[in-house]
């Protein structure tokens, strides 16, 4: 009878403890929902300050006056001012590549000259100049 009596207590004991757990993590679930909501409001808050934070930024880069703040005119303005920087880099990738094509035939011109030169005898160099 002794051996009976500690295992049914413990029986109780741990049916008492699941009951308690459950309804504890149920209260827990429901504790945790309200907090959830109001942390994802605050993550929602911050995002919205961090991008408008982000659009002063580039309003003062820029350079756009107050007038011109509002989060579309920057949107726009950001827009055309890479496109132009797209336009001035394709110029000066051209004119790039236009001055060393001609710096190549310069080059070539004044290797040409001095090969040619190299085979004149000396004294022919003093009348040439």
């Amino acid at each position: 009878m002794d051996t009976e009596n500690p295992a049914p207590i413990v029986e109780k004991d741990t049916t008492d403890a699941e009951t308690s757990l459950d309804s504890s993590h149920l209260g827990k679930k429901i504790q945790k929902k309200v907090p959830k909501r109001i942390h994802k409001a605050e993550r929602e808050k911050m995002k919205r300050e961090h991008l408008n934070e982000l659009f002063l930024g580039l309003a003062d880069a820029l350079e756009l006056s107050e007038q011109m703040n509002g989060k579309a005119s920057v949107l726009s303005e950001a827009a055309r001012f890479v496109k132009d920087m797209l336009s001035q880099i394709k110029h000066m990738r051209t004119e790039n590549t236009t001055l060393l094509s001609e710096s190549q035939y310069v080059s070539v011109l004044i290797s040409g000259s001095f090969a040619s030169l190299e085979m004149l005898p000396i004294f022919s160099l003093f009348n040439v100049l």
